[in-house]
């Protein structure tokens, strides 16, 4: 009838500036700003019914949904101006904006457009520190509503930075978002795999699911529904398969309704690009798996859409790595084709730090390690450039994201071919020489430049005399190298001889898979060859991918092959004829040569030959496009292409996959092959002739599937009857990385429950280790100690012997006197120390988090026995400064090898992860000390992450100077996983912080030691506490650290043994009570925690008290400390948490003695909401959380402002700024600053223009050099 056109007609109109529409008939008595709002609210009302099936069906929503949606994002952006009404407006907007953001195809747009506003209602009302009519209204329901909608958009509220740069939360949650359809992509692989598979396992005997031939293959269940609600809302929007697809699909130009809105001027180019990759992905998905029926013909080659296959591109640039992920042309029935990818936005890179707290959130939110078979997670950078620090950030980064396993970085422009590096891919080249062990692949993509690929081979000179001493255990598996023309110098460097270094320095030494298309080495690939097959060979590659590289005739590489096989012959039979052991063929199963133009040369052919004669053993032979005839005759010229492939395709047992697509094999040649198929014994289960010139008939394709019929159902048999046979060249049947990492870096879970039986079978490990932290929070005087992130270190080393994978025992520990004079009795092979030192004593912590000073004599007493001096163990390893006094006292008490390791950074610095992580490697690996002392030193050589290594590798000290360190401290057995013993108490906190409901601490915690150990003593003492302070000031950030502090030091802390955190602010919803919120949240938690059961859907909720006394029955016997967060407020007036909180309190205190409370609220609640002596006679313990002090407000913004690109600039101007003299300075500095409270500090940071920051810059160079 025309209203909801008149309704947004209504919501155009500016509220005071603008009349009404001329059409429009008006009432004096009304105001005009009620009918707006009245317009709003109304638009709103009718958000939850476009978005319903019935309107869906009736053909609303896509005609009506776009249009309100934009109606109600635009006011958002409106100034206030002081009054009242466009707040209004605001609200009644986000009340509407609720319900589409429940919508997937209307979300994903939100999160391009609408976070900056939301951000600044939620800010406004926490910064807000007098109660105000229109806060207590208005402002805190707005705040809510802007909550509700970030939690449907799936942001998490965490971090006091949470609420700055919307444009970096907006493409992180455009990275979360692609998760979805990266299942939908995984989707239509298994899919893919039916249909390959489907028609050969009903052939073989009783039928057999998919699911059940690859027994890890991921389903994705817990994806299914958020792509059915995908798929579905987006058919909604968009008629299917619209031919608006067919024209973006083809690059023409747009013409909906939503381009013609959305695609206005102002929005940025990343955005369109985002929304309409989704749109057109998932219509086309939906398409494709409508279409696919289930009596679709047999295949002979994988029908992978042009969709699908842009999306694995754009993920997995190498072809090779993307295969020993997905791989679709083989039976690799514990292949799990499971990954998750992380493609990092366009820009230029100057740091990682702030990127890698993120992704560490990321990946612990998507943690997979409960599932049956692990997850492949990569890191992609396309088309970005990079400087100043992020080398080491990157580096810092994976070292916290233990599931990572591949690296790319690529670029689609044309590649510069002068010297210069253009994207700094200088900074790349370091990456290799010290990724985390846990990173397999490393791909380069159109990136490197000269100077990169000649300062990547002077770093692999010096790490590889490591990896060789290491037995030849390198961490990587793939590289790839791929269209990078400046990769032929260095070649010629090599081949010439003008270069001195052995080829099993090579990379390649300890690679699977190496990929070196594109990069145009012609004849120079007969060095790979060369090195692969040579005489003296050690090689263990099993992938190579040399496509495009301009072979040619290969005169070269086919001299190398028959070298090799001649070879082979003289070496089958000994001297007398007896049968001899045979030479060990060739480790390549998979061999790349497309695109080379090999029709002008006998390679292909002279490669058949060798098939055929068994000399090679191919899994898998790519020669495609190649323009291939048949016709090209062999060295000698006694036989044809042709002939040789007709022979030998049906009796080469190794052949799996062949692909000779896009080459110009005459129809009598290929029904040539089919005959040679067809006479033979054996067949590749998938042939590949697709852009044949001529182009097949229907009656070869009919052939071409019976064919591949066949040959699959061959090797099902094959699997079924002989199940240890590997149908590929890995012995494991899964993808090599990924079965590696079942060996050596499974999870801490998995590793728990696979080894039960072997921990009742052992009882003792090869080896133990002791480790003792310490980090004060307060020194004697009660001033603040910095922390020091011992969390990270326990990470590394963690992982270190979790790479080792040997019969070691590992413990962490707090260094207490207590702790320490039990390790001494229990004893143990090594004792490993971290915290701080001094000339004369190491720095211990007390029970509360304070510092003791443990002095050398008391270290000497304590090792003193009746005899004399007994030394408990084999090695110390003492990481602190001024640790050489404790080092020689330890030497003196009988430790016969004592390594010190002194750092004065708060973080442990990059020197010290990369001497532990090495030299405890090697000498788990059973080196001796002084090696594994020399290996750890050369890493740091070595570490691109070191940035003064000749005067870094000093700080390793090995005592005593003259001892006999050639002696080896373990002796372990390999095992399958580590650790072996099954407890879960060693493991990281990062891996049990789901169990224990823990907050993440926020990005650059600094300055609250004081606070945290004033709450720490009295959470100890006392049974009820409230951390009280204003908004803002980091309230919440004390009270998740303190939790990780009582978590870090479970054996000491006795009093509690259970964490449960509760914060409010993340219970989304403005008419929800913040009291019965906060209760039900606990109760799911205890639910989770195994102390409480579920009640039945249809049960009812039973009355609040007797919810109340539910909770406190299953807390009654736990030693627990309950954190509420945000439980009482004031800027709610309908808020009724003093009817509910005091009773709860009451009934805890009473019934659970052992309970304690950590309650935080903001100053202004005043102390009336608990009046002393109402809580079962327990008075408020009240500790105040006040602004950062000058020194701190400092330290956090450098940290934090994006423009301190390096960690040198940034401590040259906290040096700079802290040393103002005058009161005044230091007054306008700090209020600039932020005044000391972290929210503010943040938004100083982040909203601080470049100009702002030079002159800030600028002071504090002045006062350096004043």
């Amino acid at each position: 009838s025309g209203g909801l056109e008149s309704l947004l007609q209504l919501a155009r109109c500016s509220r005071l500036t603008e009349k009404l529409p001329p059409n429009f008939v008006t009432i004096d008595t009304v105001d005009h700003n009620d009918i707006l709002v009245e317009s709003y609210r109304s638009l709103a009302s009718l958000c939850p019914i476009l978005t319903s099936t019935a309107a869906s069906n009736e053909g609303l929503t896509r005609k009506w949904v776009i249009k309100i949606f934009l109606a109600l994002t635009d006011v958002l952006n409106e100034e206030e101006k002081g009054d009242y009404i466009v707040e209004e407006f605001q609200l009644e907007s986000l009340r509407g904006l609720c319900y589409l953001a429940k919508y997937d195809p209307i979300r994903h747009h939100m999160v391009d457009n609408s976070l900056p506003p939301l951000f600044k209602f939620i800010r406004t009302a926490q910064t807000c520190t007098v109660p105000t009519e229109y806060l207590d209204d208005v402002g805190w329901d707005r705040a809510q509503a802007a909550k509700e909608i970030c939690h449907l958009l799936g942001l998490d509220m965490e971090g006091q930075d949470m609420l700055n740069d919307p444009n970096f939360h907006r493409q992180w949650l455009q990275i979360e978002q692609s998760f979805p359809i990266q299942a939908m992509a995984r989707d239509e692989i298994r899919l893919i795999l039916n249909d390959t598979w489907k028609e050969a396992l009903k052939s073989t005997g009783p039928e057999v699911s998919i699911e059940k031939l690859f027994s890890n293959l991921t389903l994705d269940e817990d994806t299914l529904e958020i792509r059915n609600r995908m798929t579905e809302q987006y058919a909604q929007i968009y008629e299917k398969y619209d031919d608006e697809l067919v024209a973006a699909q083809n690059d023409e130009p747009p013409t909906s309704m939503w381009r013609e809105t959305v695609m206005s001027p102002g929005n940025d180019e990343s955005k369109q690009s985002n929304i309409f990759c989704d749109r057109e992905w998932i219509l086309a998905h939906t398409k494709f798996m409508d279409n696919c029926s289930t009596d679709m013909a047999i295949k002979s080659s994988v029908p992978i859409t042009l969709a699908l296959r842009k999306l694995l591109d754009s993920y997995f640039p190498s072809k090779m790595i993307q295969q020993v992920v997905l791989p679709l042309f083989d039976l690799q029935t514990e292949a799990s084709f499971d990954f998750r990818a992380v493609s990092m936005p366009k820009r230029h890179y100057v740091s990682f730090r702030r990127e890698g707290n993120a992704l560490s959130r990321l990946c612990k939110k998507h943690d997979t390690s409960s599932l049956k078979a692990e997850v492949f997670w990569t890191l992609g950078f396309q088309n970005s450039s990079f400087g100043g620090e992020f080398t080491e950030t990157l580096l810092q980064a994976l070292r916290k994201c233990t599931a990572i396993r591949s690296l790319s970085f690529s670029r689609e422009e044309s590649a510069f071919t002068d010297d210069k590096d253009h994207y700094g891919s200088t900074l790349l080249a370091y990456l290799a020489s010290s990724l985390p062990p846990w990173i397999h692949y490393l791909s380069f993509d159109n990136i490197l430049s000269k100077r990169a690929i000649n300062l990547w081979l002077d770093l692999m000179k010096a790490y590889a005399s490591t990896s060789l001493k290491m037995k030849g255990r390198g961490t990587l598996r793939g590289l790839a190298i791929r269209n990078s023309p400046h990769l032929r110098a260095l070649f010629e460097k090599l081949n010439s001889g003008g270069f001195e270094l052995n080829y099993r320095q090579l990379p390649i030494f300890s690679l699977r898979h190496l990929d070196l298309s594109g990069c145009k080495l012609g004849s120079l690939c007969a060095t790979i060859f060369g090195t692969i097959y040579g005489a003296d060979s050690a090689i263990s590659l099993e992938s190579l991918d040399l496509s495009d590289n301009s072979i040619g005739k290969g005169s070269e590489i086919v001299a190398i092959l028959r070298e090799y096989c001649d070879r082979d012959r003289t070496e089958k039979f000994d001297e007398y004829n007896a049968p001899a052991i045979p030479m060990k063929k060739s480790p390549v199963e998979k061999l790349n040569l497309s695109s080379n133009n090999l029709c002008s040369g006998y390679l292909a052919t002279e490669i058949f030959c060798m098939l055929g004669d068994g000399f090679l053993n191919f899994k898998s032979l790519n020669l495609s496009d190649n323009e291939l005839c048949g016709e090209e005759y062999s060295s000698d010229r006694s036989s044809k292409l042709k002939d040789i492939l007709t022979a030998t395709i049906g009796t080469n047992a190794s052949l799996i996959e062949l692909d000779l697509s896009q080459n110009n094999f005459s129809n009598g040649c290929i029904a040539n092959l089919f005959d040679g198929i067809k006479r033979g014994y054996s067949t590749p289960a998938f042939l590949h002739l697709d852009g044949n010139i001529p182009v097949l008939d229907r009656n070869m394709l009919d052939e071409l599937r019976l064919c591949m019929h066949r040959a699959r159902v061959q090797h099902l048999t094959i699997f079924a009857t002989h199940p240890e046979i590997p149908m590929s060249g890995n012995p494991n049947f899964g993808p090599p990385a990924i079965v590696e990492r079942k060996v050596s870096y499974d999870s801490e879970q998995n590793s728990a429950i696979s080894d039960v039986s072997d921990c009742k079978k052992a009882s003792s490990a090869s080896g133990t280790i002791t480790v003792l932290f310490s980090a004060p929070l307060v020194d004697k005087s009660l001033r603040a100690v910095d922390l020091l992130d011992l969390e990270a270190e326990r990470e590394h080393l963690w992982q270190c012997f979790k790479e080792a994978s040997v019969d070691i025992d590992v413990s962490f520990d707090t260094a207490t006197v207590d702790r320490m004079k039990h390790t001494f009795v229990k004893g143990c092979d090594c004792l490993h120390y971290s915290g701080h030192g001094h000339p004369d004593y190491l720095v211990f912590e007390d029970d509360c988090g304070g510092s003791y000073e443990f002095t050398v004599d008391e270290l000497r007493r304590m090792m003193q026995s009746e005899d004399g001096f007994g030394a408990p163990f084999k090695f110390v390893f003492v990481s602190a400064c001024h640790s050489l006094l404790a080092g020689q006292t330890f030497v003196k008490a009988g430790v016969p090898h004592v390594v010190c390791c002194k750092h004065e950074a708060q973080i442990i610095d990059s020197a010290a992860l990369a001497f532990t992580r090495t030299f405890y490697l090697a000498l788990a690996k059973g080196w001796t000390v002084k090696e594994s002392f020399e290996m750890g030193r050369q890493a740091v050589a070595v570490s691109p992450a070191v940035s003064n290594p000749e005067e870094e590798v000093k700080k390793f000290v090995l005592l005593p100077h003259l001892g006999d360190h050639d002696r080896v401290i373990f002796n372990a057995n390999r095992v399958p996983t580590w650790p072996r013993n099954c407890a879960n108490d060693v493991a990281p906190l990062s891996s049990r912080r789901n169990g224990n409901f823990l907050p993440s601490l926020p990005y650059n915690f600094l300055g609250r030691e004081v606070d945290m150990y004033n709450v720490i003593r009295s959470i100890f003492s006392q049974r009820f506490t409230s951390l009280v302070g204003n908004s803002g000031i980091g309230k919440s950030s004390v009270a998740a650290a303190v939790c990780e502090w009582v978590m870090m030091r479970q054996n000491t802390v006795t009093c509690i043994k259970q964490i449960f955190y509760v914060h409010t602010d993340q219970v989304h919803g403005a008419t929800r009570s913040r009291s019965r919120s906060f209760l039900h949240m606990l109760h799911k938690q205890l639910i989770d925690s195994g102390l409480l059961v579920a009640r039945a859907e249809k049960e009812a909720s039973p009355p609040m008290e007797e919810f109340i006394d539910t909770i406190v029955d299953a807390l009654r016997s736990t030693e627990t400390l309950l954190v509420l967060d945000g439980v009482c407020t004031n800027s709610n007036p309908t808020d009724n948490a003093v009817q509910f909180l005091p009773y709860f309190l009451n009934s805890l205190f009473r019934a659970a003695s052992d309970s304690r409370v950590l309650l935080l609220r903001d100053k202004n609640d005043g102390n009336g909401l608990l009046p002393p002596g109402s809580l079962s006679g327990l008075d408020e313990h009240i500790i105040e959380v006040k602004p950062l002090s000058y020194e701190n407000t400092i330290k956090l913004f450098v940290h934090l402002v994006p423009y301190a690109h390096t960690g040198d600039e940034r401590r040259r101007l906290i040096e700079g700024l802290r040393r103002f003299d005058g009161d005044k300075d230091k007054s306008e500095i700090f209020a600039l600053l932020g005044e000391g409270v972290p929210s503010k500090i943040t938004d100083s940071a982040y909203g601080m223009d470049g100009d702002t920051y030079e002159r800030v810059r600028n002071l504090g160079v002045e006062q350096r050099y004043v």
